[in-house]
């Protein structure tokens, strides 16, 4: 899970990530009401059952949030791993 404001409007937005089932990304609209924007953002997922790191990050050179997901897969028939 990550948390950050990613539309700049002061409300922290919340990124579900899951090896399970697809992730999610909820958009804060305040008074305790979240809009799933998962598929407008197209940041629905990667590929089932490989474990997943989502984060967000301040840029201090343009005070904009960063999005970044990273997931470990088996590369086929060898079982090593990557990271994308």
């Amino acid at each position: 899970m990550a948390v950050g404001d990613i539309n700049n409007d002061g409300l922290e937005d919340i990124y579900f990530a899951s090896n399970l089932t697809k992730n999610r990304l909820y958009l804060n609209k305040g008074n305790f009401r979240f809009k799933d924007i998962t598929d407008e953002a197209g940041v629905a997922v990667l590929e089932h059952g490989a474990p997943v790191y989502p984060w967000l990050m301040l840029m201090e050179t343009d005070s904009l949030i960063y999005m970044s997901v990273l997931q470990q897969m088996a590369e086929p028939n060898t079982g090593k791993t990557s990271s994308i």
